[in-house]
């Protein structure tokens, strides 16, 4: 079971880490081009320092990029359902078309953690199944470093990254054990 006042104080040192921050910078711009350009339109983009690839080209330096926040829709989710309040506690439907959903942004968010919890799950029962383990090792060509690797790449990387902001105070069998009887 997660500790509140733990989780709390960790909730407050990621909402209030830099990371947390939309910071606005500069970085490459990438324009595509939908036509064949002509020889003397790539040497004038390379004349200008562009970068050309493929149906591309970049200006270095050339646009504002926004970095993402660390915490997102899910992580408010896991902190409404850790804190024991309504899941869609917080989300404000914002004003849109008749045609779209005023939830969008909650159900996606919804799905997201639904999709963390989901691979914590099968992390865990795929580490603990000697059987999942001989049939990968039948393979010829699979080693146990493969194996690791597999399930760091495909499994344990996107859920770490996901519980960083808490520190240490959700672990992944925490996560694994979360219900949202959805």
């Amino acid at each position: 079971m997660i500790d509140k006042k733990l989780f709390i104080e960790a909730w407050k040192k990621a909402a209030n880490h830099k990371r947390n921050k939309r910071i606005k910078y500069i970085c490459d711009h990438v324009q595509y081009f939908w036509y064949n350009p002509t020889e003397a339109e790539i040497e004038d983009w390379k004349a200008k320092g562009y970068i050309v690839k493929g149906f591309r080209y970049i200006i270095p330096n050339g646009g504002y990029c926004y970095t993402k926040p660390w915490l997102t829709g899910a992580h408010f989710i896991l902190r409404n359902y850790i804190l024991e309040k309504p899941l869609d506690y917080g989300f404000v439907p914002r004003k849109i078309t008749e045609s779209e959903d005023p939830m969008q942004g909650f159900q996606n968010s919804l799905w997201f953690l639904s999709h963390y919890i989901i691979r914590a799950r099968k992390y865990l029962k795929l580490i603990n199944d000697i059987e999942f383990k001989k049939e990968w090792l039948s393979v010829r060509g699979r080693t146990e470093e493969s194996l690791e690797k597999f399930l760091r790449d495909n499994y344990l990387d996107g859920i770490q990254k996901f519980l960083e902001p808490f520190g240490g105070i959700i672990t992944l069998e925490d996560l694994a054990e979360i219900n949202l009887d959805i």
